[in-house]
């Protein structure tokens, strides 16, 4: 049996290949080596690995996770799985190279991940080969999730927001700008919980004042990140992986099509492909 993961700043996607068709799914929290503990990980496996499977049978897993760019970060997931998986062979790399492989698989090209966080990398079909990221979850991360929630809480709070959607974020949220204030400073995951207004800029992405939002934290992504990678490689084909790609298609696609950038792949998430690209070798 293989594993493969996928972990996210949001959640971490697991399929257990019994065999070529039979595929096991289950989630399990973000399992950010810089942020989550050794126990953390362990624990998350005990709790959703599926109860009437050994995971001594398992012989390979591969994970794919933000901040697994550090060796000594990487080394702790590996650590963590393979006390595990007891009988496995562990292989952990980043979310970049995780999705590189997912869209492009032995061809080159550029990497947009569009999650709550963002990053970019060049890919020459074998390994990334340039990185560009924001410094943290609250400084950069322009066009992902925690940038545009963070957009639509301040105009809801400062009430720049139109007046129509001022009333619909409080009629659909049940927040006044009272209780967002508050449930922000009092969430323990404050980017989580920024993240999940994306849900209603998705719902009025057609209305004038979410679009120009999203157009500008995207258009701030492509000039920071990923512009300066495509003219330092000549790459023009690029693969988008993440929900903010698929949730905003028409205003992304719009964007990369003024800079005659090339969508090879959108992507929700790469682990399917991944999943099929690992599980063929069973």
């Amino acid at each position: 049996m293989i594993v493969v993961a996928y972990s996210g700043l949001s959640q971490t996607e697991w399929r257990l290949c019994v065999s070529t068709t039979e595929i096991i799914q289950f989630t399990t929290e973000e399992l950010n080596p810089i942020y989550v503990d050794s126990y953390t990980v362990v624990r998350a496996l005990m709790n959703r690995f599926p109860n009437d499977v050994d995971p001594r049978n398992v012989t390979k897993v591969f994970f794919y996770g933000t901040g697994c760019t550090a060796q000594q970060h990487q080394q702790r997931i590996v650590f963590c799985l393979e006390s595990f998986f007891e009988e496995a062979e562990v292989n952990v790399d980043t979310d970049l190279l995780g999705a590189a492989k997912g869209v492009f698989d032995r061809k080159s090209g550029l990497i947009a991940i569009l999650g709550a966080s963002t990053s970019t990398c060049a890919y020459d079909g074998l390994s990334v080969i340039e990185t560009s990221t924001p410094l943290n979850f609250h400084i950069g991360n322009e066009g992902g999730g925690i940038s545009i929630g963070s957009e639509i809480a301040q105009s809801y709070y400062y009430k720049y927001m139109p007046d129509d959607l001022l009333g619909l974020f409080q009629k659909e949220t049940g927040m006044t700008q009272e209780e967002l204030y508050s449930r922000l400073n009092s969430f323990e995951t404050p980017h989580t919980f920024l993240t999940n207004l994306v849900t209603f800029g998705s719902a009025h992405k057609e209305h004038s004042f979410i679009k120009h939002l999203v157009q500008k934290s995207f258009r701030k992504f492509l000039e920071l990140h990923l512009l300066p990678l495509s003219i330092k490689t000549g790459m023009k084909n690029i693969g988008i992986v993440g929900p903010i790609g698929f949730l905003f298609e028409e205003i992304v696609q719009n964007e990369l099509d003024l800079h005659h950038l090339q969508t090879d792949k959108m992507l929700y998430s790469p682990i399917e492909v991944l999943t099929r690209y690992r599980c063929s070798y069973l």
